[in-house]
């Protein structure tokens, strides 16, 4: 992915939505924080089909004579370069790494390739795309498949929040206490 940097002022608004979003001390989200970082996060195309590569050319090399310790050789690591096919757009905002595609923003945490177990270090925000209004938030679930001696692992999406229910459009179908 082609990592972009937002301006400050947008960094610091939705890296503050994102942490009340990610919170774990609740299994509800507001509403009117996912609708805001929704348009805060520029959206980008989705791609079916993507490419990354990387290339690693020789490095130079060099042997001589050392006085007082013999033969040496230094070798330099060659150049790598990088070459991107459709790839997507992420924004670092805080300690995330963010994607938006209509319909929905991934957010994950900018450390998660280091980790082994991927279980709760990204999740996605769904939303309906003509709205604007957010429908749930799923986490992230590592799970392993094994195959004789070869373990396969992957990563699945699974329900972990809903928005408010104060953030829905409420309906007064209570009956009058007095009548007139």
């Amino acid at each position: 992915m082609n990592t972009i940097v937002l301006p400050a002022d947008i960094c610091l608004e939705a890296n503050a939505i994102i942490e009340r979003l990610v919170a774990h001390d609740r299994l509800t989200f507001a509403s009117e924080d996912a609708t805001r970082l929704i348009d805060l996060v520029p959206v980008s195309r989705k791609s079916l089909f993507s490419l990354r590569s990387y290339f690693r050319g020789p490095g130079a090399s060099f042997a001589g004579y050392v006085p007082g310790v013999g033969r040496a050789v230094l070798n330099e690591d060659g150049d790598e370069r990088q070459v991107s096919l459709n790839a997507g757009v992420s924004y670092v905002i805080g300690g995330y790494r963010v994607s938006h595609t209509p319909g929905e923003i991934g957010i994950r945490l900018m450390w998660a390739e280091t980790r082994i177990d991927q279980t709760g270090q990204s999740c996605l925000l769904r939303y309906n795309r003509a709205m604007k209004v957010p429908r749930q938030m799923l986490i992230a679930q590592q799970r392993a498949v094994k195959i004789f001696t070869v373990t396969f692992a992957y990563v699945s999406y699974v329900p972990w929040k809903l928005p408010e229910a104060s953030s829905f459009p409420r309906r007064d179908c209570s009956w009058p206490t007095t009548m007139n």
